[in-house]
């Protein structure tokens, strides 16, 4: 019981954060080259990309379109005025 209370308050949090951060206008949006390392599908989830950065940090990324895994690609990170920081494909 104790354990499914604290992952429910954990859930919680996590969806506060993420209607916080959406509503924090964007500062910066800059390009960064990377490339695809893996694939994940959730149950109910589209694909999730493990992405290799320049200075070989890991970042997931959903997105709905196919990617090579191998292949390189560009994203955006998008900075907002709140100091949070997020990945997605670009357009």
């Amino acid at each position: 019981m104790v354990l499914v209370s604290g992952l429910f308050a954990v859930m919680v949090a996590l969806a506060l954060n993420r209607s916080a951060n959406d509503a924090s206008p964007i500062q910066s949006v800059d390009a960064i080259d990377v490339t695809i390392r893996s694939v994940y599908w959730g149950k109910n989830n589209g694909p999730t990309y493990a992405l290799s950065l320049n200075d070989n940090s890991l970042v997931l990324v959903d997105d709905e379109q196919p990617h090579l895994i191998g292949s390189n690609a560009r994203i955006e990170r998008v900075t907002r005025d709140n100091g949070s920081v997020s990945y997605r494909f670009a357009n």
